[in-house]
């Protein structure tokens, strides 16, 4: 969770650098960051589990090359 709330936190210092944004907003954008962090790190994840359940699977015994045959 500290992840996420560290890459939204960059995301927002590096919105407010390029765009300097009331108080407001920035409350509003950092909000959106955390929720777009938050996606982006279960997405990593589950991309993450799903190679390393493909690579046992394919460095099995047969697995890979018999369905390549």
């Amino acid at each position: 969770m500290a992840m996420v709330v560290v890459v939204a936190a960059l995301m927002v210092l590096m919105i407010a650098f390029l765009f300097p944004l009331p108080l407001l907003a920035t409350v509003i954008v950092f909000s959106c960051c955390v929720v777009v962090s938050v996606v982006m790190t279960a997405w990593c994840v589950m991309n993450y589990r799903a190679a390393m359940d493909f690579s046992e699977w394919s460095l099995s015994d047969g697995g890979f090359d018999e369905w390549a045959s």
